[in-house]
């Protein structure tokens, strides 16, 4: 009996800790801006890796080209998280703002209206609530996670040392790409990121401020080249791309 109540003593504190919408404190949350998604039109791809957790995974999207539902579906977004708090700004009324002005000629102050969704991917539920901080009797705190060093690398594939000589490694995949899709494919590098003797890799990184719009759409199809080659899937999802770590490009 002694045990069986601990049980539900746990349990029961362990749903009220759980981050919800309703909250007045979001703890840990995740920013991702404009300047960290590049996208294809399909598919989008992330500067800074992000990690599943145990409890509720926090995101301020404040980008209005990336869309809510690309974090709903665990095939599209972080397949390991089980349950997520997305923000975003109510993008919706900010269009209608801007329509409005476009049309009238006016100049107006659209108050901070915000979108809340609570994603739970076990049970497949999407609850969502609209709060326009102006309005709130107590304002919400928002703590935010530490975020990444701009001059950090991404890397979205690495093969090191013995994997490098298969022959369906890095390289020979990419070259198979740029043949079938008539194409120049940028990003792949040597490096030796352990500065350990012969211990080196084939890296697949971005640096996105040195390529072009085509470079940056033949880099996110190649991506999806090598998700779908190794999960074989034929059918297509928009999907955000994460990369595996970052490295210092100049160490």
């Amino acid at each position: 009996m002694k045990n069986i109540l601990l049980i539900i003593f746990f349990s029961f504190f362990g749903t009220i800790k759980s981050q919800s919408i309703h909250d007045k404190i979001f703890k840990d949350i995740i920013r991702i801006d404009n300047s960290d998604i590049i996208s294809n039109g399909k598919d989008y791809m992330l500067r800074f890796p992000i990690n599943a957790k145990k409890g509720t995974l926090t995101i301020l999207n404040n980008d209005p080209n990336l869309p809510a539902k690309i974090f709903f579906s665990k095939e599209s977004f972080l397949e390991k998280q089980n349950k997520i708090i997305l923000i975003t700004p109510d993008w919706e009324y900010l269009k209608s703002i801007w329509e409005s002005d476009k049309r009238t000629g006016r100049h107006s102050d659209p108050v901070n209206q915000r979108k809340f969704y609570q994603i739970d991917r076990i049970r497949n539920t999407v609850d969502s609530i609209t709060i326009v901080e102006e309005y709130l009797k107590t304002p919400n705190t928002y703590n935010f996670s530490q975020g990444y060093p701009k001059d950090l690398s991404p890397i979205y594939a690495e093969e090191c040392n013995e994997n490098i000589k298969f022959k369906d490694n890095l390289l020979n995949v990419a070259k198979k790409f740029e043949i079938e899709n008539n194409t120049i494919l940028v990003g792949i590098e040597k490096h030796n990121l352990s500065n350990k003797k012969n211990n080196y890799c084939n890296i697949l990184t971005f640096h996105n401020h040195n390529y072009d719009y085509e470079q940056r759409v033949t880099f996110i199809n190649f991506l999806r080249y090598l998700y779908d080659k190794k999960n074989k899937k034929t059918d297509h999802y928009p999907k955000l791309f994460l990369p595996i770590k970052l490295y210092n490009k100049n160490q």
